[in-house]
């Protein structure tokens, strides 16, 4: 038993070591070498940039895989664009799928090496989801009452400046959400070895429910609910103060300044 643990330990620290490289790599260079067990052919980048605008309205939600770069800015106007290495075109999915604007590769390869980047402007955001390594910006001047949700897999991100009503944050792997701003209550379930990083966005209320080893730093001048397991961390700052609190494990929470 205890070497079939030793195995498992080894192969999940292996795995978030390479998604950690990968993750700065891409961060680094806004290229990322992506490559699978499964038999598939393997596209390469051209390292040969072309960009696109698609025509796209009526969205308020945003998804994105593989390794796409996404900054969202706050406009009047709907606009996409798109870059990325002009022998992708074939391979790109750009579309909408309901209130959705999908970003994406087609499935039936392996991508080495590739680029993508967009810029997506939007009146209104109440979604973003993201999968594989990509990231997120928000720029600043978002500000709305209603909620936001975000959803975050392998090693994906999300930054910026924000005001908004509630926030509902659901992040595992080695993914990492960072935000400026304030909103009314907060809800976050990280596991993994995720991180999330509220210390300048300021909430009312806050349940937190952190696993793995996962970290989270929250600004809070309510009811704090915690619930953490695993060597999983908590920080909290503001006039908040713990309404319940479940830790087990070699999980910590304290107050910080």
């Amino acid at each position: 038993m205890k070497k079939i643990i030793s195995i498992i330990t080894t192969l999940a620290l292996t795995l978030t070591c390479c998604a950690s490289v990968s993750a700065t790599t891409a961060e680094k260079t806004g290229r990322l070498n992506l490559k699978t067990l499964f038999n598939r052919s393997t596209i390469k980048g051209s390292d040969n940039s072309e960009t696109k605008t698609f025509e796209l309205t009526d969205f308020n939600k945003i998804s994105a895989s593989h390794v796409f770069q996404v900054t969202i800015e706050k406009s009047n106007e709907f606009d996409v664009e798109v870059t990325y290495d002009d022998n992708l075109s074939e391979y790109l999915e750009v579309e909408l799928k309901d209130d959705t604007l999908r970003l994406s590769l087609d499935n039936k390869h392996n991508y080495d090496d590739v680029t993508l980047k967009a810029t997506v402007k939007v009146p209104d955001i109440c979604e973003i989801n993201g999968s594989g390594v990509t990231s997120f910006e928000l720029k600043e001047g978002f500000e709305f009452e209603h909620d936001l949700y975000v959803d975050l897999s392998g090693v994906s991100k999300l930054t910026g400046k924000i005001k908004m009503g509630d926030v509902d944050i659901d992040i595992s792997g080695c993914s990492k959400v960072k935000l400026e701003g304030s909103g009314k209550d907060l809800s976050c379930h990280a596991s993994g070895v995720s991180g999330v990083d509220f210390e300048e966005f300021q909430v009312d209320n806050a349940d937190i429910q952190i696993s793995g080893s996962s970290n989270a730093i929250i600004n809070a001048d309510g009811k704090i609910k915690v619930a953490a397991s695993g060597i999983s961390k908590l920080e909290y700052k503001g006039d908040g103060t713990i309404e319940s609190s479940g830790v087990s494990g070699l999980s910590e929470v304290k107050k910080i300044k």
